[in-house]
């Protein structure tokens, strides 16, 4: 079985987009969401060989891992 990497981080992003444009008091969640979504496309990217997403989501994962912090 081959897991939809780049689909699911599709889906965890915008979800975390929605609950954090929601603004109810849990934007945690939202970063938690985005901290997965940077997880899946790091794991895409290396093995569709692409350096650019790479790149970007370990950016976007250390930012996550920032935001996580500053809201719990």
């Amino acid at each position: 079985m081959i897991l939809k990497y780049d689909f699911w981080g599709t889906i965890f992003g915008i979800l975390g987009a929605i609950l954090l444009s929601l603004n109810v008091g849990l934007n945690w969640i939202a970063f938690i969401l985005f901290l997965i979504n940077s997880i899946l496309y790091i794991i895409y990217g290396k093995q569709s060989n692409n350096k650019n997403i790479i790149t970007l989501n370990v950016v976007y994962f250390i930012l996550n891992l920032i935001g996580i912090y500053n809201y719990w």
